[in-house]
């Protein structure tokens, strides 16, 4: 194809799974970007590194998006928030993000095998937790039925004790 096709698709690309760093290494590779369009990769690399990370320090975020000051940094993950893309907590004290939840992005060609292979270990783990819960949930009911029994009991004897005492002030 003609090097502008090759461009275009390169940059459609980029869009679906790269990230800024990838556009940062080799920028010819692709068409030029707008800063609207650079704004919307920075976020879609936020994504890609929440995908991998939960727990993400402002100083690599500054690194990997070429950003120098903290309060860009700050609005760019807000802005993400807000589009819905991402859901977490900013931590200022402590320079770094929380995430709680991200959108997937697309999945390379080559990343299918390792995403079904996560997948997996995802499904075994999941079979795993809910035994444990099984389990756990026929110990708890067990031990609520003894507490019943043990109730009722303590309360007859409650009752007969009270008879007892009531015969006694009587007499």
């Amino acid at each position: 194809g003609t090097p502008e096709f090759v461009k275009a698709f390169n940059t459609l690309e980029l869009f679906a799974y790269g990230t800024y760093g990838e556009y940062k290494e080799n920028p010819n590779q692709y068409l030029e970007l707008t800063p609207n369009q650079l704004e919307k990769l920075k976020k879609l690399t936020i994504i890609s590194i929440s995908m991998e990370t939960k727990v993400i320090t402002y100083e690599s975020l500054m690194k990997k998006l070429d950003i120098s000051d903290l309060r860009s940094l700050e609005d760019l993950i807000i802005d993400t928030f807000y589009s819905g893309h991402l859901k977490g907590k900013l931590n200022q004290r402590d320079s770094m993000l929380t995430v709680t939840e991200t959108y997937s992005r697309d999945v390379r060609k080559e990343n299918i095998d390792s995403l079904i292979q996560n997948l997996m270990g995802l499904k075994e783990s999941s079979k795993y937790l809910y035994e444990c819960v099984k389990s756990s949930s026929h110990v708890i009911s067990d031990r609520r039925e003894a507490e019943a029994v043990e109730l009722e009991d303590l309360q007859s004897k409650f009752k007969e004790q009270k008879a007892i005492i009531k015969n006694q002030i009587e007499s």
